[in-house]
């Protein structure tokens, strides 16, 4: 008698939750939440979930930033709900664990640059569109 079992990962998006700044590729860009998973298979097919893993992912990168299971099914409730977090709690929440984890290894003087940039090129941006409408 032939045994045959291994084990398969399996990787569903949920969908985009919303545009977020990336300290990575330097801009906002979608973010998409993704959940993971490891199957133990016995021929072929999937009998033993063995983990579990519920990631955000830098659609212009690729950078990753791991979630909590809590923290997955809020998004998940928000975004059977709504197209995207934006303008909830779970969107700040999440902004600033990116930034938290982006800009862990940035000394205090990186950080501020990297902040004044962001807050001076967003300041153009309004500019921009302010001189736009103008016209």
């Amino acid at each position: 008698m032939i045994v045959i079992f291994g084990w398969e990962k399996q990787t569903k998006p949920l969908g985009e939750v919303g545009r977020l700044h990336c300290f990575e590729c330097k801009r906002a860009t979608p973010w998409l939440a993704v959940a993971q998973s490891e199957w133990v298979t016995l021929f072929f097919l999937r009998v033993l979930k063995f983990s579990s893993q519920h990631h955000l992912y830098c659609t212009g990168c690729g950078a990753t930033l791991a979630l909590t299971s809590a923290q997955f099914r809020q998004v998940d409730g928000v975004m059977r709900q709504r197209d995207s977090i934006a303008d909830t709690d779970i969107h700040t929440a999440l902004t600033q664990c990116i930034e938290k984890e982006q800009l862990a290894g940035k000394t205090p003087t990186q950080v501020q640059f990297i902040r004044e940039s962001l807050r001076r090129a967003e300041q153009d941006r309004q500019a921009a569109s302010d001189a736009q409408s103008k016209r």
